[in-house]
């Protein structure tokens, strides 16, 4: 049992330093108050071609909000990376509202000591105020929201540029992750709102673990050698 043990922490460890195998399809969803609309990868909606990114454009009540989004994951970006931007634009019909442009991707690999640090910059007219978040689901759920890895942080200024930092995070099965903009805007006038944001994670060192993890068979053969 006790060898079992050691070298199966040893592969827990291995896992952590290989190559990460996400399967599942970058995902932008746009939302006006409470309407929802998504488009995945490839699908008739995406207007960009390229494996990995989507673009989509979206307008909500008689076009006086227009939504667009692009969102870009593996293998357009390095594993565990998300990033995604984002314009809005209303008529000065519109009536103040909050708008939301994520971007979301399932079946990301087990890892275990990972964190991420976001980086979002952009511009905010006639007092819109953007904020954002990201997350990841350990049930991974297409727009999953179960645990904040970044965020939130929230500018009106014009123009913006904010960071966050999250705390170190482990998973032992495939997760999801989802980047969130929200942008709230004022009553009447013409308003726009548009930026980028990008998170990037950061994990143990490999030096680090595969030094740990060959201690670790060292062990185990050591109290092999001495049970003979």
């Amino acid at each position: 049992m006790r060898k079992l043990t050691i070298v199966g922490a040893a592969s827990a460890l291995m896992l952590s330093i290989g190559p990460a195998a996400e399967a599942g399809l970058v995902t932008v969803g746009l939302q006006d108050g409470a309407t929802f609309v998504s488009c995945a990868d490839g699908a008739a909606c995406d207007t960009n071609a390229l494996p990995g990114v989507v673009t989509f454009t979206a307008t909500f009540a008689s076009v006086t909000v227009a939504l667009s989004g692009t969102g870009s994951g593996p293998p357009a970006a390095i594993p565990y990376t998300l990033d995604i931007t984002y314009n809005v634009t209303t008529l000065a019909t519109a009536a103040a509202g909050t708008d939301i442009i994520s971007v979301s991707l399932q079946d990301f690999a087990p890892i275990s000591g990972i964190s991420w640090t976001g980086h979002v910059g952009g511009t905010n007219t006639n007092g819109s105020i953007a904020t954002f978040q990201s997350f990841a689901d350990a049930g991974n759920t297409l727009f999953g929201l179960t645990t904040s890895t970044c965020g939130p942080v929230t500018s009106g200024a014009s123009p913006f540029a904010l960071t966050c930092a999250g705390g170190v995070q482990n998973f032992l099965a495939n997760f999801s992750q989802t980047e969130v903009i929200t942008v709230v805007r004022p009553n009447g006038g013409i308003t726009s709102a548009t930026g980028d944001a990008l998170q990037t994670p950061s994990v143990p060192e490999p030096g680090t673990l595969a030094l740990l993890g060959a201690a670790l068979l060292s062990a185990a053969g050591f109290r092999r050698r001495r049970k003979s």
